[in-house]
């Protein structure tokens, strides 16, 4: 367990932080900074791919195959509603693909500005296992995208 302080980044509490654990978002919010990192225009309409539902798990999305929507509302589902299927197809429909995609993500990770960077993102964003500490510098600099900040209040009912 690792809470810190969201300002300041020091560390409150620190209890196993090193510990490696299953997080299931990880690669949808690395999905939406890569994302937004390119420059893609989020206008770009994403359809979303029978390929792109994970029939492993049995897991359903509130977009339907077939259905197109724009990348912004695409991540937003991805995002907000933790669906697999249209980080997928966002993944399917980057600049260059999924690989291209998972290459931009493992580079992120490397180039962290931080003291300490995230370690190579391949392992968390394939079999999504990350430490706390990573964890948190994860999402710290996610709330450094507004877009990102802004998809509660984007996706919330009126």
């Amino acid at each position: 367990m690792l809470v810190q302080d969201a300002d300041t980044g020091k560390v409150v509490i620190n209890k196993n932080s090193e510990a490696v654990v299953p997080i299931a978002s990880i690669t949808k919010l690395m999905t939406a900074m890569v994302l937004l990192d390119s420059g893609v225009d989020l206008s770009m309409r994403v359809v979303l791919a029978r390929e792109d539902v994970d029939t492993f798990k049995g897991s359903r999305s509130r977009l339907r195959t077939g259905q197109r929507a724009d990348a912004r509302r695409v991540a937003a589902v991805a995002l907000m509603a933790s669906e697999t299927a249209p980080g997928a197809a966002l993944g399917r429909t980057y600049p260059g693909g999924t690989q291209a995609l998972v290459e931009a993500m493992n580079e992120k990770a490397a180039s962290s500005n931080d003291r300490q960077p995230l370690r190579r993102c391949h392992r968390a964003v394939e079999a999504q296992r990350v430490e706390a500490r990573d964890l948190a510098k994860l999402v710290r600099a996610a709330h450094g995208y507004p877009l990102i900040r802004e998809y509660p209040r984007a996706t919330a009912p009126p």
